[in-house]
């Protein structure tokens, strides 16, 4: 929070500034706009430096399951994993081109004061070497069969928590997985200690609570 309460005031004065800079220009003080342009320029410059030798010096988070990952005042913890060929009844199955990564997320709020969300937030699968992410089409039909629908994103009173059943098809064998949570491109990138600039996102380790089903 604190750093993102810098960042702001950060794009403040850079607002300030540019209107100041025109005023200058339109007064023809060219001495004063090039000052304020060069400090301005020379203050963004050692910021990004700062985001970029954090991100550089920090080592990636690996979390096992149960293990919350929190931003802010929202946690996320992967509480169950299991792997499966096919999803729901009998009569209805829906089968997997691999196999179907299935992820319990506990999502919970340690909120004191306020219901909120954490916006944005989207969840994938790493291999080692590629990336699955969530399969839109797959996970609303799973949640068809009688599982509701609640995202990562669900708004959340002060200490309330839920479960977000996220769903993935994987190949048959894959490599042992993890969980990754994140934002994708957000103004977060400018935050220090949030940039992912140089370094690995955090990660959940997965282990499976069912071996994968026969076919």
């Amino acid at each position: 929070m604190l750093f993102e309460l810098l960042l702001l005031l950060l794009l403040l004065a850079t607002t300030f500034a540019v209107v100041a800079t025109a005023a200058m220009l339109i007064l023809r003080r060219w001495k004063r706009a090039y000052q304020t342009i060069a400090a301005t320029a020379a203050t963004w410059l050692a910021y990004l430096a700062t985001v970029a030798a954090v991100s550089a010096f920090t080592p990636q988070k690996i979390l096992g399951m149960n293990d919350d990952l929190c931003f802010d005042e929202m946690c996320f913890a992967a509480v169950d994993f299991r792997l499966t060929h096919q999803l729901g009844p009998p009569d209805r199955p829906i089968t997997a081109n691999g196999s179907f990564a299935v992820v319990a997320i506990r999502v919970s709020s340690h909120s004191r004061g306020r219901t909120q969300s954490e916006g944005g937030l989207r969840a994938r699968l790493w291999d080692g070497t590629r990336n699955y992410d969530e399969v839109a089409a797959d996970q609303l039909r799973f949640q068809n069969i009688g599982i509701k629908a609640i995202p990562l994103t669900e708004r959340l009173s002060p200490g309330q928590s839920v479960l977000s059943v996220q769903v993935f098809d994987v190949p048959h064998a894959p490599t042992p997985l993890q969980l990754v949570l994140d934002h994708g491109i957000t103004p977060g990138y400018l935050v220090i200690g949030e940039a992912p600039w140089f370094k690995e996102p955090a990660v959940i380790a997965l282990t499976p609570s069912k071996p994968a089903s026969a076919r």
